[in-house]
């Protein structure tokens, strides 16, 4: 690499002030989030397996899946959409980043699933519900603060890093689950293993309280926002004024976002807790599952870097083109029975593409809207989208393996995804290139 493009692919100090506390935050936010999904779906499990019913049992984790997807994330980001909009992004992430560690201890000392039985379910999906909402202000929050405090020819570069904290929280959750799994036994894990995983998220989190403390010192307000402050443009009702102003935008970035959300859940997630799919057994599964997180971790700011002169509508169509063609690919892999490096190769070209929607997909959001409802705007926009995708993935995968007796049907909801990618990227591009006409 040139000498010249490395020192511009290097962050600035001021960059590094605003990226390094932002990363960090959002992978201990999203350590204990993740470590919340994969328990709850271990306890659904349990609830089966201790004399509930399969539909009950069922019913009981979509219950859950519900609270923290479809009513929590949106909740959140109504609220801190208040917050980062009247009094500043940097309040709303830090408020964010704080609540999401007390569901944590308080599950720490939770009765077992044995003591609870039925309850215990409960419980869970009210604890799910409390850390939903600020997973619904931290995302919104990063985005602003990244958007708002890069320069115009370095945002898709700097928000190229959105995800970055995401996938590190991930890969960190996923080390503690393969040792967890790996060195307990069944009973060891609901006695007190899963007790002892979130003991260990919430000592990391008030670990990060303290050193993040010295973080959030250099980490200042946008100037944007404080501009909106100084011109007392401030807007008092976000979420009334969005509605009212830009119901049709966020609208399409609803749909827009599917494609994203469906791609971080069926691929990074339910593929690979499922890993007879890929004629994988469970440890291959996972090793294979982490050197992926990492590789491209790793890649996602860097497409975002070399790809800053770039036409964003022609990277998204392309990318999602690419998702179309190989997602087929891989149906026709599992289904077919193909060799599992085939299917394996498969899956590294879509999550290619995928990288390239995560590295060009955050500052196309963000400068979508103008700055006075951004973080509401945003916040409604991909938390719906998040949290309903989210939360029914899982359970349309197994609904549509159940009804048509095929594998890897579950991968035709992301070619539908990227069609409506597709025709929402359309509408958008048609409604800018009105309005730069007026």
């Amino acid at each position: 690499m040139p000498r010249e493009m490395m020192t511009t692919f290097k962050l600035t100090d001021k960059e590094r002030s605003l990226v390094l506390p932002i990363t960090l935050s959002s992978q201990f936010e999203w350590f204990e989030f993740f470590l919340f999904i994969y328990w709850s779906r271990i306890f659904e499990r349990e609830a089966y397996f201790s004399g509930l019913s399969a539909p009950l049992s069922e019913f009981i984790y979509a219950i859950l899946l519900l609270c923290s997807g479809l009513f929590s994330r949106p909740i959140g980001g109504m609220i801190f959409g208040l917050i980062g909009d009247k009094w500043g992004r940097k309040t709303a992430f830090v408020y964010s980043i704080l609540f999401i560690t007390v569901p944590s201890m308080i599950l720490t000392v939770s009765p077992s699933f044995p003591t609870w039985a039925y309850s215990s379910l409960v419980y869970l999906g009210i604890m799910r519900l409390l850390q939903g909402i600020p997973v619904g202000g931290e995302l919104p929050g990063a985005l602003c603060l990244l958007f708002e405090g890069s320069t115009q020819t370095r945002r898709r570069y700097l928000c190229s890093y959105l995800f970055f904290g995401t996938q590190l929280g991930q890969i960190s959750s996923l080390i503690l689950i393969t040792f967890s799994t790996n060195y307990l036994t069944h009973e060891q894990l609901l006695s007190w293993g899963w007790r002892l995983s979130f003991g260990i998220s919430s000592i990391i989190g008030i670990t990060g309280v303290i050193l993040r403390k010295k973080m959030f010192k250099k980490l200042h307000e946008s100037e944007e926002f404080e501009s909106l402050k100084t011109e007392q443009k401030i807007e008092n009702h976000p979420l009334k004024t969005s509605f009212k102003n830009y119901k049709k935008r966020m609208t399409l970035f609803l749909f827009l976002s599917i494609l994203e959300v469906s791609g971080f859940y069926l691929i990074y997630y339910y593929l690979f807790e499922n890993p007879h799919f890929l004629k994988l057994n469970k440890i291959q599964s996972d090793i294979t599952y982490l050197i992926y997180l990492i590789l491209f971790t790793m890649l996602i700011p860097v497409i975002g870097y070399y790809t800053k002169n770039e036409k964003t509508d022609k990277l998204l169509k392309s990318s999602a083109s690419g998702v179309i063609i190989t997602s087929i690919l891989l149906f026709l892999s599992i289904e077919q029975g193909w060799d599992k490096f085939w299917n394996l190769f498969i899956i590294t070209i879509i999550m290619l593409f995928f990288c390239v929607q995560f590295s060009i997909f955050p500052s196309f959001l963000a400068e979508s809207f103008p700055a006075k409802v951004r973080f509401t705007c945003i916040a409604f926009s991909f938390n719906v989208a998040d949290g309903f995708i989210g939360g029914i993935i899982p359970l349309l995968s197994d609904w549509l393996i159940e009804k048509t007796n095929k594998n890897g049907i579950f991968i035709a909801i992301l070619p539908i995804s990227a069609l409506i990618f597709l025709y929402c990227l359309k509408k958008i591009m048609k409604e800018r290139k009105t309005l730069n006409s007026t």
